[in-house]
């Protein structure tokens, strides 16, 4: 069983308690994060989920509204309150390797602990425990996406997107499509998805279970008839989970 928790479905800006974007995936006992918002290791709190217990962690692209909580992350890694030796493996965007070495040359040994740490760029990679592919997004000139396959299970995360045609081929079938829904139907917002587009998206794709997630200031006020679909639709909060 792989379980999905939504620790952030926010964005940079304050709205509803909502924490800027992070997501935890758990099956047997690995720990994933995808996108590190600046609520990362709070927010795992909440989930009861030590820093020492992640194993890989996921970025999207360089917004720090999805990275900056690989800081706090790396800075409580090296505490010495930390006595795990626990490796982890960050991976994403082209140009995140060289990302994390800027921070390292302001910042120095604070955000060096002493453990592995892999980097990889790769757009499509296997794990022992996991295999993915990273795809293209509309956001930034390095934002992607990524398509995990996990215990026979396919999880597809748009991390900030608009829409583009091919979304619907890298969401085909998906048993999650978790997806960005920043924009408000009907405002000219680049960047970004509506719900509207979300859902069209998911009915053309046939995915078995839709979140929408990463809220700006009323991009979440719309209301659904979820027996109109042959899915299921969750709007996500914080520290809810879906079990696939």
């Amino acid at each position: 069983m792989v379980k999905f928790t939504i620790l952030g479905s926010g964005s940079a800006v304050q709205y509803e308690n909502r924490s800027s974007a992070s997501y935890l995936l758990e099956y047997n006992d690995k720990k994933i994060i995808l996108d590190a918002g600046f609520c990362l290791l709070d927010r795992l709190e909440k989930v009861s989920v030590l820093a020492d217990e992640i194993d890989y962690i996921f970025v999207s692209h360089k917004h720090p509204d999805h990275f900056m909580g690989i800081i706090h992350f790396l800075f409580a890694r090296k505490s010495i309150t930390s006595y795990s030796n626990n490796p982890v493996t960050i991976f994403g965007f082209k140009g995140l390797e060289s990302y994390i070495n800027g921070f390292r040359k302001i910042l120095g040994h604070w955000i060096e602990p002493e453990i592995d740490i892999k980097i990889v760029e790769d757009t499509k990679f296997s794990f022992d425990d996991f295999e993915y592919e990273l795809f293209k997004t509309v956001h930034t000139d390095e934002s992607v996406g990524i398509k995990l396959y996990i215990d026979g299970k396919k999880i597809v995360y748009t991390g900030d997107s608009e829409y583009f045609d091919d979304l619907i081929v890298h969401v085909n079938e998906a048993d999650l499509f978790v997806a960005d829904c920043g924009k408000i139907k009907g405002d000219v917002i680049e960047g970004h998805m509506s719900y509207d587009e979300v859902l069209q998206v998911a009915i053309n794709a046939g995915v078995k279970n839709l979140l929408f997630s990463h809220f700006y200031p009323d991009s979440d006020k719309f209301e659904i008839n979820v027996d109109n679909y042959n899915f299921k639709v969750f709007k996500a909060r914080d520290l809810m989970s879906i079990y696939l």
